[in-house]
């Protein structure tokens, strides 16, 4: 039974502002950040998922595992404080995404089993490493993409 919904953050929950902006979102952080900046200038959160998940938040743990630091902005912690019970980082963790152990750290971290995580990430190679351990694991494409394939896991 699925107790975890375990989210990538850049790419699935946040976006670059400008859509023609092809660089990590983490990358565009340390550029912008040594100076004074208003984020949603330069981002954009995924308000449609995130309405989605108000909603699923109450039956299931919903908990962000990114790569870098993006999500240590204010601006992102008071807008996904309420909806994430955890966020945690590879940079913080000292493990990297492609590797299935990352994941194996992640389920030692929120106390469950492969089996009751679900996790979504835009990027083929990470939704590998997370199916190599047996977590069930869907690729990004777009919201009613991820919504149809939840509802199809989740009862």
């Amino acid at each position: 039974m699925i107790k975890v919904i375990l989210f990538d953050f850049s790419g699935v929950i946040l976006f670059a502002k400008n859509p023609s902006y092809k660089g990590r979102l983490n990358q565009l952080y340390r550029e912008i950040s040594p100076k004074p900046y208003k984020f949603l200038d330069y981002y954009e959160f995924n308000e449609p998922l995130l309405n989605f998940l108000d909603d699923l938040k109450k039956k299931f743990k919903l908990v962000i595992f990114t790569t870098g630091i993006v999500q240590n902005d204010p601006v992102v912690i008071q807008r996904l404080g309420d909806i994430f019970s955890n966020i945690y980082s590879g940079k913080d963790m000292n493990i990297v995404k492609t590797d299935p152990t990352a994941y194996q750290l992640v389920l030692e971290k929120l106390g469950v089993g492969a089996d009751e995580v679900v996790f979504i990430d835009d990027t083929q190679k990470n939704v590998e490493a997370a199916k190599a351990i047996g977590i069930e694991a869907i690729q990004y494409i777009d919201n009613s993409q991820i919504m149809r394939e939840l509802g199809r896991l989740i009862p």
